[in-house]
């Protein structure tokens, strides 16, 4: 019985552990913003290509080939399905 009650303590601290760690990188991101590295103007330039039915081109003209297509996708999907421009979508999907 002592076991128990001491493992869902456990999950109960690792889970307001969690929530704390996720409210200061919600807090990190919403006061500077995405779009400070080259890297993350890349994806949102992608994704608003993909929207606009230009591919993977970045915003210089160049074709999308040095990272992973992933995160300009999920960024692209969701302002296609919820008109949510990247640059909000992707402080949340961070």
């Amino acid at each position: 019985m002592q076991i128990k009650n001491r493992n869902i303590f456990k999950q109960i601290a690792l889970g307001i552990l969690g929530f704390i760690g996720a409210g200061f990188i919600f807090y990190l991101t919403n006061r500077h913003g995405v779009g400070i590295l080259p890297d993350s103007v890349a994806y949102i330039a992608v994704a608003r290509s993909l929207t606009e039915g230009g591919g993977f081109v970045t915003f210089d003209g160049f074709y999308y080939v040095l990272q992973p297509p992933l995160y300009p996708l999920m960024l692209a999907s969701i302002l296609k399905i919820f008109s949510i421009d990247p640059i909000i979508s992707a402080g949340y999907l961070n």
